[in-house]
């Protein structure tokens, strides 16, 4: 019942589950839409990673770039209830999946700077290609 927009929406919050490394919540993009209609502008959609905001103990921290950028070009091109299209992503995280060797890699290369708290690590290393990892508080 969607459209292409919604899609992508949901392609790159499974992403952010999946591949945090890559795509995460807390980062930005761009994305340019058009639907070959005849004359049609295409629309361009940039989302930042951080505002210029210097911000102070106390202050209150804004939408993340990414989510912002999404819900906006949602607004306007969406047709599918944005948490309609999240119910299709919340189980990735919710139930787990799978590592692959590119997170795995990832992980060896960046994990040290990762709170070993975190679910991409056991005990004190960081998990490997195959192991489920299940993100209830991202859910």
């Amino acid at each position: 019942g969607g459209n292409a927009v919604d899609a992508a929406i949901g392609v790159s919050y499974a992403l952010a589950v999946t591949e945090p490394h890559s795509s995460g919540l807390g980062g930005g993009g761009a994305t340019l839409t058009y639907n070959g209609k005849e004359n049609e502008t295409p629309k361009a959609y940039e989302y930042k990673t951080m505002s210029s905001y210097e911000y102070k103990e106390g202050d209150k921290i804004g939408v993340p770039g990414f989510v912002r950028g999404l819900h906006d070009m949602h607004a306007k091109e969406g047709k599918m209830d944005e948490k309609k299209i999240l119910d299709y992503v919340i189980p990735l995280a919710k139930d787990g999946f799978e590592v692959d060797s590119e997170l795995e890699r990832s992980l060896k290369l960046y994990g040290r700077d990762i709170d070993h708290n975190s679910p991409f690590y056991k005990g004190n290393k960081s998990v490997r290609e195959g192991d489920i990892v299940k993100q209830d508080k991202l859910a």
